[in-house]
């Protein structure tokens, strides 16, 4: 499930209030209308009502009762806590170091939404109440547990047996679409959660920063400002799980939603799905710990497994908030998110194991690579040099790259004759598709430079026969020079 993300400046509990007024059965929704905002709703006190005969749901289940029996007024109020810390930590930082971009991109969002909408009403089918009773009601009741009125964007379904859903927001309007695949194999349950996750992005502005378009359009992006959207766009996912859940009312349809998507497997039990999951995570955590493989480092979503674990150790907590909000303990929940975080951290950075690019024999393996590749054909503007600074940044390395391109300069020669020995020697650290990582660093570097280079170079026929690496014209292929450097080389070292 993705977001394309616009902007807007609103805090998150004005969010999804100033919508439209709830359609007739045959009329799209005007967004022209706003009604008010959650906020003023929030002034009102509490109707409590008694809860006696809720519904509860099996593994983990959230009281659930019928429309307008539990006045959620507390649990709105609560909706911005709910965030995932580090979601709203990592905002802080690109705004620091992106800020600029986005601001940028904020007059033009309004005529972005515009456009996309006519895309939609001319391409797609507008839900309502008389075409598909279940699905808008499943929708009402999302909205109207997040915001507690009768006002919204819009639900479309296009064609597609793909399991997905985005949302198009712009403050207060939005547009979530389904792909009719969900409607026909989702329980309303499971629905709620895919519409509950796409609400979140609204509710949180996570459209604010349009992580795939940053990396696209930004030619000046660094590195670790690639590695950082990423990171944030991961958490953002955390995030929108957690409303999913607290829409979809127990973790159950949460984590068959999640598995139907990964794996478009339909009829399976669930608690053989929560076993596997369990399971394949564990196992997941091994693999990191053992090999330092960060191969979904390059992912805007978190792995499923990851999505699993964060869901089922907030669960308890969300059940207990949605149960009994004005009680709620933030304090453990906050203590929580730390931990959640912590095992987020553990698996993108996996501690400084004997192999794998974590391991600094693995780094110095990979910059050794780059400067014979690049001595054999430098130039005095010192391109190459930069781009091995770059990769040398977005690996978050302590290796000394100042001190190991002065001892280049200072003795060319005495370093290609040690640098293939080094190299040689670094090989058993080398894990998986270690090797063509390097040889397709080593290409885009070349063709990067100002200089003609000789395709290929000597010293990269050398460094391929090192490596063993096979079928080498296939990566030379594969690599876009025509892509922003630090984008490319973010994707190479960590995976598509």
């Amino acid at each position: 499930m993705e977001v394309t993300r616009a902007s807007s400046s609103r805090s998150c509990d004005e969010t999804l209030v100033a919508g439209v007024s709830k359609p007739s059965a045959n009329a799209v929704p005007d967004a022209s209308k706003p009604s008010g905002t959650l906020s003023r709703r929030l002034g009102r006190l509490p109707e409590l009502k008694a809860q006696a005969g809720l519904a509860v749901h099996p593994i983990i289940g959230l009281a659930a009762g019928s429309r307008g029996e539990i006045r959620n007024e507390d649990l709105r109020a609560s909706l911005c806590d709910l965030r995932f810390t580090h979601d709203d930590e990592l905002v802080e930082q690109i705004q620091v170091r992106c800020g600029e971009w986005v601001r940028e991109r904020e007059g033009r969002v309004r005529s972005l939404l515009d456009a996309r909408r006519g895309e939609l009403l001319g391409n797609t089918v507008c839900v309502t109440a008389e075409l598909v009773p279940d699905v808008y009601a499943a929708f009402r009741d999302c909205v109207e547990l997040l915001t507690g009125s009768d006002q919204s964007g819009n639900l479309y379904v296009q064609q597609s047996h793909d399991y997905n859903a985005n949302v198009f927001s712009d403050g207060h309007r939005f547009d979530v679409v389904v792909n009719s695949g969900l409607l026909e194999d989702f329980s309303a349950d499971e629905l709620k959660f895919v519409l509950g996750h796409e609400l979140g992005h609204v509710l949180y502005e996570h459209s604010r920063l349009p992580v795939t378009e940053m990396l696209a359009d930004s030619d000046d992006l660094q590195a670790e400002e690639a590695v950082l959207l990423l990171r944030w766009s991961r958490a953002s996912e955390i995030s929108a799980d957690r409303i999913g859940l607290l829409c979809a009312g127990h973790l159950t349809a949460a984590v068959t939603a999640l598995f139907k998507t990964m794996s478009g497997l339909k009829s399976m039990e669930s608690d053989a799905i929560l076993r596997s999951f369990r399971k394949q995570y564990d196992e997941l955590q091994s693999h990191q710990q053992e090999t330092g493989s960060m191969s979904g480092w390059a992912r805007t979503h978190p792995l499923m497994a990851v999505r699993f674990k964060a869901l089922e150790m907030s669960a308890l907590d969300i059940a207990a908030l949605r149960s009994k909000a004005a009680g709620f303990s933030w304090n453990s929940f906050r203590a929580l998110d730390r931990q959640i975080a912590r095992t987020l951290s553990s698996l993108e950075n996996p501690g400084s194991p004997s192999r794998g690019m974590r391991s600094r024999r693995w780094q110095l393996c990979v910059l050794t690579a780059l400067l014979y590749g690049a001595l054999e054909v430098r130039s005095r503007d010192c391109d190459y040099w930069e781009f091995i600074s770059e990769v040398h940044s977005a690996l978050n390395s302590e290796l000394p790259i100042g001190s190991m391109f002065d001892a280049v300069e200072q003795d060319s020669v005495a370093f290609r004759q040690s640098a293939i020995s080094e190299i040689r020697s670094s090989l058993g650290v080398l894990v998986e598709n270690d090797a063509e990582k390097i040889i397709r660093l080593t290409v885009l570097m070349l063709a990067t430079g100002t200089n003609t280079v000789p395709h290929p170079s000597r010293a990269l026929r050398e460094l391929v026969a090192l490596l063993e690496v096979a079928d080498v014209d296939t990566l030379v292929d594969e690599v876009d020079a025509g892509k922003p450097v630090a984008w490319s080389i973010s994707r190479i070292l960590y995976g598509d």
